[in-house]
């Protein structure tokens, strides 16, 4: 009569104290001094255990929660702190790392074996380790490289004990590996780097100044030098936004904001656009049309570096239109003839205030657009050249008439295979 009736319920928590220092491997004697088991840490035997003391000559960490004497809770624990220093380490050169240790005489004496890992991309580094007085623990002497395209690369770092296990690690801890070589390949982009990197431009390349021989760094930059010019061409009232490429173009842009020529003028280069000694970006002055030059941009005392590409103003002129005429409905092909039509990189075509889409890259004599659909009636031609327009000479546009009505068609009827001509009327 009772089968139903609970008199009782309690639950128990079963628990190993060995597996919770397994559960936090980069910090586990941290783990079991501040689980809520009671659980011990032994640090030279790197082992966790269920009450009582560790073995004979061994001190015992005990729980946070233990009422005994003698060292308990995390912060007896031997365990690393922070990089002490700069995180930043450059590649190729012989540094030793240093790290704030703490705790770590319960190691016991002697120490145990104590190698620095660095987690470098997908492998590890190994590193011997050695106290290097109280709180400091040294990595190295050693030579780093991550030999990835990359200006750095973030790499964790931790100490192991013995053969395989960690001294308790703070979450994050890093240090930060560098290539003063990528992502500066002249010498203006490399002294421009942050001076915490030590770079230094160490002819053919920028690397740490550490590597570079006495007397291999230049006391400045070579002259700027000039690859390319873009674009190659503009009208005479100028406007034109002249991007160029190259190198050593000046370490801010205040080394360059007064010294860009074009074709012998003075070229305004735009802030907003510059690229750390690779590109400047200034607005074309006005010139008479056919005035043709280089670009020169000057950098403090070096003499200016000269473009082999030369700009030229040009003057378009619309001279004609073919057909005249088409369908309100669009689809006809234009063609607009005339001379110096391929001038400044943005070439637009309208009819009225409808867009006339090139099918065809402009040629210097020639604009090929489709129409598209557009009002009946009269609509003026025009070309924007950039900023600049340009009308047909002597006025007219494109007529839009009235789209086609087929009235009449005749066979009405063929042979499945085709081939028959039918004939239609408007």
């Amino acid at each position: 009569m009772f089968e139903d009736v609970l008199v009782v319920a309690v639950g128990f928590a079963f628990y190993d104290c060995s597996a919770v220092a397994l559960l936090a491997p980069s910090a586990p004697c941290t783990a079991c001094v501040s689980s809520p088991w009671g659980c011990h840490w032994c640090p030279r035997s790197h082992c966790c255990i269920t009450g009582g003391s560790c073995p004979t000559g061994e001190v015992t960490i005990y729980n946070q929660n233990a009422s005994v004497g003698g060292p308990r809770g995390s912060q007896v624990c031997p365990r690393l702190g922070a990089v002490k220093g700069s995180p930043l380490v450059p590649v190729g050169v012989e540094v030793t790392l240093d790290l704030e240790a703490h705790n770590l005489n319960l190691l016991g004496v002697p120490l145990p074996r104590l190698r620095c890992v660095l987690e470098v991309g997908r492998g590890l580094v190994e590193v011997e380790a050695s106290p290097g007085g109280p709180y400091r623990l040294q990595c190295g002497p050693h030579a780093y490289d991550f030999g990835a395209s990359a200006p750095q690369l973030r790499a964790p770092v931790y100490v192991t004990v013995g053969e395989r296990w960690h001294l308790d690690t703070p979450s994050g801890l890093h240090v930060m590996l560098y290539d003063c070589s990528v992502g500066r390949p002249d010498c203006s982009r490399c002294r421009a780097a942050s001076p915490a990197l030590g770079c230094q431009w160490c002819p053919p390349g920028c690397q740490h100044h550490r590597l570079c021989p006495p007397g291999g760094a230049p006391p400045s930059c070579p002259a700027p030098f000039i690859h390319q010019v873009h674009p190659l061409s503009g009208p005479p009232e100028g406007g034109l936004l002249l991007t160029i490429a190259g190198s050593d173009l000046g370490q801010r842009f205040e080394d360059v904001a007064g010294t860009v020529r074009v074709a012998g003028r003075p070229c305004l280069p735009d802030p907003a656009r510059y690229r750390l000694a690779a590109q400047i970006v200034c607005q074309v002055p006005p010139a008479e049309g056919g005035v043709s030059g280089p670009v020169e941009v000057a950098v403090g005392d070096q003499p200016p570096g000269v473009s082999i590409q030369h700009f030229t103003y040009q003057d378009p002129q619309l001279w004609e239109l073919h057909p005249r005429i088409g369908p309100v409905a669009g689809g006809t092909q234009v063609t607009v003839t005339g001379e110096e039509l391929a001038t400044g990189p943005d070439v637009a075509v309208f009819l009225g205030d409808l867009p006339c889409s090139l099918v065809e890259p402009p040629a210097p004599g020639t604009l090929v657009c489709l129409t598209t659909g557009g009002t009946l009636g009269e609509a003026p031609l025009r070309v924007q050249f950039g900023k600049v327009l340009r009308h047909l000479t002597g006025g007219g546009g494109f007529h839009y008439a009235p789209n086609p009505n087929i009235t009449w068609a005749w066979p009405r009827s063929s042979f499945c295979g085709g081939g028959r001509i039918i004939q239609a009327a408007v």
